[in-house]
């Protein structure tokens, strides 16, 4: 049900001769108001002010941050906001890392995690290895990573599995990440059947025959 959430299911080809700059940047201003006079809102927020952070995306949101990407230049442009229409940080990415997700850790901080490609590592068909990192949603810190997947988000928060089938006609296995941590808490291919469908604050959830299991990542 929730298999691609916070990406594409069909991911854009790298735009050639594109330098990206892998590290966030902080903002610290407010988004730019609109004229929402046009816009059809609810009654009460026709008294708010209305902001555009730039996305054209769906973002996702965790404690109040948002965030979401546009295409720029031929790059991706991650943009971090707050509630209150201040832009926090962002941060690029190559066209083909339209997968994200967010999460926490044991503690409760929330948790961004971006995907990017791998220069020295090769996946199926010979593309560029996919590889995702762990940043501190609100100020940016890396956290951990880059830590290689198999593929884009599968499923809600941090599930990742490889884009298609397997030659047998079954789905791709996936692995579920330690938010905190960003290693593999949970994968498939360990559970002797089974599926791993979700990742939440460092709980993931699985199938066991006919049952819903919860599991803590740690």
């Amino acid at each position: 049900g929730d298999r691609g959430r916070g990406g594409s299911e069909a991911e854009p080809p790298d735009a050639p001769d594109v330098t990206v700059d892998p590290e966030p940047i902080p903002i610290g201003e407010l988004a730019e108001p609109i004229d929402a006079t046009e816009l059809r809102l609810p009654l009460e927020m026709t008294v708010m002010i209305v902001v555009d952070p730039g996305w054209t995306s769906a973002p996702l949101e965790r404690d109040g941050i948002f965030l979401g990407y546009s295409e720029e230049g031929g790059r991706l442009r991650f943009i971090a906001a707050d509630q209150d229409g201040t832009l926090l940080w962002e941060v690029q990415r190559p066209l083909s890392c339209t997968g994200f997700a967010l999460s926490a850790d044991a503690d409760g901080r929330a948790i961004a995690v971006l995907a990017d490609t791998a220069a020295d590592g090769s996946a199926a068909e010979g593309q560029p290895a996919m590889t995702m990192t762990g940043y501190d949603l609100r100020t940016a810190e890396r956290l951990w990573g880059p830590t290689e997947v198999p593929g884009p988000p599968s499923g809600q928060g941090l599930v990742f599995a490889a884009p298609g089938d397997q030659p047998a006609g079954g789905e791709s296995p996936s692995i579920a990440l330690d938010p905190a941590t960003g290693a593999t808490a949970l994968a498939e291919e360990d559970l002797g059947g089974g599926r791993v469908l979700a990742e939440d604050s460092g709980t993931i959830i699985r199938t066991d025959g006919q049952d819903l299991v919860a599991l803590a990542a740690a």
